[in-house]
């Protein structure tokens, strides 16, 4: 809701320069994650791949746009990229 607000509210660009990593790039992130929560003994849902792929497909355009407005890069939020 946040990234939206000021997507609507700060003059973003629609084009990206940043190319989102495939499905399997972030599959993978996904199990590295959830490996290092259990080694952690944090509890997590094991059936959650699927919608973490999806909602990362939803938000990193617009993540991408605002960051740019704010004077940050893509490697500056998501280290995995």
């Amino acid at each position: 809701m946040l990234l939206e607000t000021l997507n609507a509210n700060f003059s973003t660009t629609d084009d990206s320069t940043q190319v989102s990593p495939g499905a399997w790039r972030l599959r993978q992130s996904y199990l590295v994650a959830t490996r290092n929560l259990a080694g952690a003994e944090i509890a997590m849902q094991s059936d959650g791949m699927d919608a973490h792929v999806a909602a990362r497909a939803d938000w990193k355009p617009l993540v991408g746009r605002v960051a740019r407005v704010l004077g940050y890069t893509m490697p500056e939020i998501d280290r995995r990229s």
